[in-house]
């Protein structure tokens, strides 16, 4: 074996061949330098790697939980002006290409009561018909507990599905009775007294029955969402008949863009809005969050390039004489700068190698490290809050290894070209009068 590796070895080209004889450990002070070059290398890419993965999850997590949550688009139209004709433009956009599923629906705000415990809400009246609207909605209905039921998804009749934030910060459990008034009647009693008048027209109040509670990240406690049967929520919001937009659900959410740009040409009277377009603002702040981590720990690489800079440096002031040796038996400039180039790459190559290693296991292994920091902290693995950090989320993409591997390489061999370079204007007469060797 030590034949068949010397041999492999006396075959490699002369630059390739001199880069590793430098490279090979001794105990010196260069070789010292290396180890940090290579281990500055290695911790660059190891925490780069690391941290834009879990990023990459964390992402990912968020658009998942929109999309289980949120509609794919929704058709309004200007003013929020009440759609007349929704029972034939359902059935139209129904039929378009790329749409899976519609609900009209009503939306406005209301005022609770609940034993006289008074609450605004917002009110979504919705059609319990069968679709994957319907199913994504009794998706959000947990699982019983062992001290509680959360009902189930039932909006026939006169029945109401609260959130978990509002049924547990009232005190509404299921099966209770709730009652809903619209606020244009506290409006109309306000102009009656300024007017001194007696108020005109009222809206009758709507009196449910809660049947489920639902459970969403979206829930907001200030105001808490409600949903209704449609008929429930029309005469409530003084919509007799017609509805303030149009959920569709898509068969491929990702390319919502392109269903939008073909029914805003189609629907033109329409304003279209996507779940994209809804949550601009938070993929923003991620996207910007992670271009600004990879700036900053790519600086840890940066300082890795001047350790590999100041190693090269230094082989090259040892190494005089052998440089000025190597030219005078005839090798070129270009085969002393390869030999140093070959140099910043290997060491390149062998710390992204290294970090890449270290990432996958930190990765492979992640919700048992944090386990362990958590359990380290004092902190509670069974903690329901703490649901997010225990189940870490991680996604490893090919382009994130293409850019942070390119990274590393090229910022090793940048490192190496200035003293490459210098080590071949070497005057090999002046190099061979100095005789310090390594």
């Amino acid at each position: 074996m030590g034949r068949l590796l010397k041999a492999f070895v006396t075959q490699l080209p002369f630059s390739l061949f001199l880069s590793l004889r430098y490279l090979r450990p001794k105990r010196t002070f260069v070789s010292v330098i290396t180890l940090i070059s290579v281990l500055g290398v290695t911790l660059g890419v190891w925490i780069l790697t690391t941290v834009i993965a879990i990023m990459t999850g964390f992402n990912i997590q968020m658009r998942e939980r929109i999309l289980g949550t949120q509609a794919h688009l929704t058709a309004r139209l200007p003013l929020a002006a009440p759609i007349e004709p929704w029972p034939g433009l359902c059935q139209e956009l129904s039929a378009f290409p790329g749409v899976r599923d519609v609900a009209p629906f009503v939306e406005g705000q209301a005022v609770l009561d609940y034993h006289n415990i008074v609450w605004v809400v917002r009110v979504m009246g919705v059609l319990p018909r069968p679709g994957a609207i319907r199913e994504k909605l009794e998706a959000m209905i947990p699982p019983p507990e062992a001290t509680r039921s959360f009902g189930a998804f039932d909006l026939s009749d006169d029945h109401a599905i609260l959130g978990r934030l509002l049924s547990e910060g009232i005190g509404i459990p299921v099966g209770e009775t709730i009652v809903l008034h619209s606020v244009a009647n506290g409006r109309e009693i306000l102009d009656a007294n300024n007017e001194g008048r007696e108020p005109r027209q009222m809206i009758l109040p709507a009196e449910l029955s809660v049947t489920g509670v639902y459970e969403s990240d979206d829930e907001e406690p200030d105001s808490p969402l409600i949903y209704v049967p449609l008929e429930v929520a029309q005469p409530l919001f003084e919509n007799p008949g017609t509805v303030n937009g149009i959920d569709l659900e898509l068969t491929q959410p990702y390319r919502v863009q392109g269903i939008k740009d073909a029914l805003a040409q189609r629907y033109p009277q329409y304003e279209w809005t996507s779940w994209i377009d809804r949550n601009a603002a938070e993929f923003n702040a991620v996207a910007q969050e992670r271009t600004n981590m990879y700036f900053l720990l790519f600086m840890i690489m940066v300082v890795a390039a001047f350790c590999i800079t100041n190693t090269m440096i230094t082989v090259t002031t040892q190494k005089r004489h052998e440089i000025g040796l190597m030219r005078a038996v005839g090798a070129n400039k270009s085969q002393v700068v390869a030999a140093f180039l070959w140099q910043g790459f290997s060491v390149g190559l062998i710390g992204t190698g290294t970090g890449l290693l270290l990432a996958f296991g930190t990765l492979f292994f992640r919700r048992y490290l944090v386990r362990g920091l958590g359990w380290a902290f004092g902190m509670d693995p069974y903690d329901p809050g703490l649901t997010f950090l225990w189940n870490l989320p991680a996604k490893i993409t090919a382009l994130d290894l293409s850019v942070i591997s390119t990274g590393a390489f090229l910022a090793s061999a940048v490192a190496a070209l200035l003293p490459a370079t210098l080590a071949a204007e070497l005057d090999p007469a002046a190099a061979l009068r100095n005789r310090t060797t390594a």
